[in-house]
């Protein structure tokens, strides 16, 4: 399939969610920088971007994230919860930026691992934003590991994520 576009995200370019933040980590093996989220407490980081000009809205938007963990255990699971924010500027009505408008259900995602310590693994995840995203607007993702959900996440190692890619397939 094709793209309108591509955003791709690395680690020196994140936001911190209000709460519940992740922390600047790397992968021990190769000192490669990466956003550490909790294996015990949901943690989350947000990548920021402007929607740009090629976005059309007429695909389908999906979200790459690429991660490690030091397991070794497989079919260990990582549950990922992603949501989304759109700010207009210069919108009629105002859109502060001193509150957060993530979308209040999000879009979900599970990374399975394999027996191979800091093996890279994507998953992608679908996103069906609440409010759509215009050309121009400050958009946001929020990115949380559900460390505590009892079913989907076992793995009982921080997740390492290395990259992402947020696109518009058509």
């Amino acid at each position: 399939m094709a793209r309108n576009f591509t955003h791709h995200w690395t680690p020196h370019g994140t936001s911190w969610p209000a709460s519940g933040q992740g922390k600047m980590g790397v992968v021990p093996t190769t000192l490669r920088p990466a956003v550490a989220l909790n294996k015990t407490t949901d943690t989350a980081f947000v990548i920021e971007f402007i929607v740009p000009v090629e976005f059309t809205g007429s695909g389908t938007l999906k979200l790459g994230l690429y991660a490690c963990s030091a397991t070794t255990t497989a079919a260990d699971d990582a549950q990922i919860d992603v949501a989304t924010e759109a700010k207009t500027p210069d919108a009629g009505t105002p859109e502060a930026l001193n509150a957060d408008n993530f979308d209040a259900t999000a879009d979900s995602g599970t990374f399975t691992f394999s027996t191979t310590a800091y093996s890279l693994h994507l998953l992608t995840i679908t996103l069906t934003p609440v409010v759509a995203f215009v050309a121009g607007d400050l958009g946001r993702i929020r990115v949380t590991r559900d460390a505590d959900h009892a079913t989907l996440d076992d793995l009982d190692e921080d997740l390492l994520v290395v990259a992402a890619e947020f696109y518009e397939e058509v």
